[in-house]
């Protein structure tokens, strides 16, 4: 019985001591996710841009604005989790290329979904 109150007792105070940090552990929560974020979409970046460099060097240029996404679906067929073309935030990448295809630029919105803000992130190529 006393190992039952004694279990009781330390529940209620783990409970209370969680519930008057609870503003700090959602901070800690939301940090650990939008660093979590930014890694993946980092890794995501880098994937992405690795394989516009194959195909460069395959074909002598990037694929184009227009059919990016299409190159997309082609090059990474297995993954179902979520759209290609869209970050971890659900926005979508901008692509552009130079007018002879010889360079690009790869951006991902970042935490905010706003374009040309300090929290982008870019890849360039090559």
């Amino acid at each position: 019985m006393i190992d039952i109150l004694q279990r009781l007792v330390l529940a209620a105070a783990v409970s209370g001591a969680i519930a008057l940090n609870m503003d700090e552990i959602q901070g800690f929560y939301e940090e650990t996710m939008t660093a979590s974020q930014r890694v993946t979409a980092a890794g995501d970046l880098r994937s992405i841009s690795i394989l516009l460099d194959y195909e460069f060097m395959k074909t002598g240029r990037y694929p184009s604005e227009r059919n990016f996404e299409r190159w997309l679906q082609l090059r990474f067929q297995e993954n179902d989790l979520r759209e290609l073309n869209r970050d971890q935030w659900g926005n979508t990448y901008r692509y552009s290329t130079d007018p002879d295809r010889r360079s690009f630029i790869l951006t991902c919105a970042g935490p905010d979904g706003i374009l040309d803000t300090k929290d982008d992130m870019i890849r360039k190529g090559p």
